[in-house]
Protein backbone atom coordinates (compact mmCIF):
# COMPACT_ATOMS: atom_id res chain seq x y z
CA UNK A 1 0.00 0.00 0.00
CA UNK A 2 1.36 3.69 -1.19
CA UNK A 3 0.30 6.54 1.13
CA UNK A 4 1.22 9.39 -0.44
CA UNK A 5 0.06 13.00 -1.77
CA UNK A 6 -1.62 12.79 -5.02
CA UNK A 7 0.20 16.05 -5.93
CA UNK A 8 3.24 14.43 -5.47
CA UNK A 9 2.72 11.80 -7.90
CA UNK A 10 5.08 11.27 -11.05
CA UNK A 11 3.81 10.74 -14.41
CA UNK A 12 6.26 8.70 -15.62
CA UNK A 13 7.50 10.29 -18.95
CA UNK A 14 5.49 9.21 -22.24
CA UNK A 15 4.39 5.68 -20.57
CA UNK A 16 1.18 6.59 -18.54
CA UNK A 17 2.46 4.68 -15.45
CA UNK A 18 3.08 6.48 -12.60
CA UNK A 19 5.52 6.81 -9.60
CA UNK A 20 5.05 7.45 -6.14
CA UNK A 21 7.98 9.95 -4.49
CA UNK A 22 7.35 7.97 -1.04
CA UNK A 23 8.10 4.90 -2.63
CA UNK A 24 11.11 5.96 -4.30
CA UNK A 25 12.18 7.29 -0.77
CA UNK A 26 12.38 4.17 1.18
CA UNK A 27 14.21 2.35 -1.51
CA UNK A 28 17.33 5.03 -1.72
CA UNK A 29 17.08 5.06 2.32
CA UNK A 30 17.71 1.15 2.42
CA UNK A 31 21.07 1.98 1.04
CA UNK A 32 23.57 1.79 4.20
CA UNK A 33 25.57 5.05 3.04
CA UNK A 34 22.09 7.12 2.90
CA UNK A 35 20.99 9.12 6.60
CA UNK A 36 18.00 10.89 4.09
CA UNK A 37 16.40 11.65 1.25
CA UNK A 38 13.81 13.58 -0.61
CA UNK A 39 12.33 12.84 -3.84
CA UNK A 40 10.71 15.50 -5.79
CA UNK A 41 8.94 15.92 -9.41
CA UNK A 42 10.39 18.51 -11.30
CA UNK A 43 8.79 19.84 -14.28
CA UNK A 44 5.29 18.87 -12.51
CA UNK A 45 2.45 19.22 -15.25
CA UNK A 46 4.80 18.81 -18.42
CA UNK A 47 5.89 16.32 -20.86
CA UNK A 48 9.12 16.52 -19.43
CA UNK A 49 8.08 15.44 -15.76
CA UNK A 50 10.58 13.47 -13.96
CA UNK A 51 12.12 12.66 -10.36
CA UNK A 52 14.84 14.11 -8.61
CA UNK A 53 16.13 13.10 -5.28
CA UNK A 54 18.61 14.89 -2.65
CA UNK A 55 20.18 12.59 -0.93
CA UNK A 56 21.97 12.88 2.32
CA UNK A 57 24.88 10.55 3.25
CA UNK A 58 25.99 9.02 6.14
CA UNK A 59 28.54 11.29 7.56
CA UNK A 60 32.32 10.19 6.06
CA UNK A 61 30.80 8.17 3.01
CA UNK A 62 30.72 9.44 -1.22
CA UNK A 63 28.18 8.05 -3.04
CA UNK A 64 27.63 8.50 -6.66
CA UNK A 65 24.44 9.16 -8.91
CA UNK A 66 25.70 5.49 -10.46
CA UNK A 67 25.97 3.92 -7.02
CA UNK A 68 22.64 4.75 -6.20
CA UNK A 69 21.11 3.68 -9.86
CA UNK A 70 22.87 0.06 -9.42
CA UNK A 71 20.93 -0.23 -5.54
CA UNK A 72 17.49 0.82 -7.11
CA UNK A 73 17.77 -1.67 -10.12
CA UNK A 74 16.72 -4.49 -8.34
CA UNK A 75 14.31 -2.72 -6.28
CA UNK A 76 12.22 -0.61 -8.55
CA UNK A 77 11.51 -0.64 -12.24
CA UNK A 78 13.38 1.59 -14.38
CA UNK A 79 11.15 3.61 -15.02
CA UNK A 80 10.77 4.62 -11.52
CA UNK A 81 14.31 5.44 -10.81
CA UNK A 82 15.52 9.03 -10.84
CA UNK A 83 17.50 10.23 -13.41
CA UNK A 84 18.83 13.32 -11.56
CA UNK A 85 20.33 13.18 -8.04
CA UNK A 86 21.84 16.22 -5.83
CA UNK A 87 23.43 15.14 -2.76
CA UNK A 88 23.03 17.30 0.08
CA UNK A 89 24.80 18.28 3.46
CA UNK A 90 20.96 18.69 5.40
CA UNK A 91 17.55 17.79 4.30
CA UNK A 92 15.00 21.05 5.00
CA UNK A 93 12.61 20.42 7.94
CA UNK A 94 9.28 21.69 7.90
CA UNK A 95 7.59 22.87 11.58
CA UNK A 96 6.82 19.18 11.59
CA UNK A 97 9.79 17.93 11.86
CA UNK A 98 9.68 16.20 8.50
CA UNK A 99 11.56 16.29 5.60
CA UNK A 100 9.82 19.69 3.76
CA UNK A 101 9.15 18.90 0.03
CA UNK A 102 7.78 21.73 -0.84
CA UNK A 103 10.20 23.99 0.15
CA UNK A 104 12.85 21.87 -2.17
CA UNK A 105 10.23 21.65 -4.91
CA UNK A 106 10.10 25.98 -4.49
CA UNK A 107 14.06 25.93 -4.58
CA UNK A 108 14.25 23.69 -7.41
CA UNK A 109 11.23 25.86 -9.03
CA UNK A 110 13.50 29.28 -8.60
CA UNK A 111 16.47 27.78 -10.21
CA UNK A 112 14.87 26.49 -12.86
CA UNK A 113 13.33 29.93 -13.74
CA UNK A 114 17.00 31.53 -13.42
CA UNK A 115 19.09 29.26 -15.23
CA UNK A 116 18.56 27.00 -17.91
CA UNK A 117 19.04 23.47 -16.51
CA UNK A 118 21.08 21.11 -18.97
CA UNK A 119 21.58 18.63 -16.44
CA UNK A 120 20.93 15.16 -17.67
CA UNK A 121 21.80 12.94 -14.26
CA UNK A 122 25.04 13.89 -13.72
CA UNK A 123 28.31 12.27 -14.66
CA UNK A 124 27.49 9.67 -11.26
CA UNK A 125 31.09 10.75 -9.64
CA UNK A 126 31.05 10.32 -6.08
CA UNK A 127 29.42 12.94 -4.09
CA UNK A 128 29.20 13.89 -0.38
CA UNK A 129 31.95 13.19 2.16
Amino acid sequence: LITDRLKRMINVRGTGKKAWPSQIENEIIEHPDVTSCVVIVIHKGTDQEQAKAFVKCTEGKSLSDDAIKKHLETRLSRLEIPHIYEFVDDIPLNASNKPDWKKLEDMEAAKTKSTPSTHKGGPGGPHCV
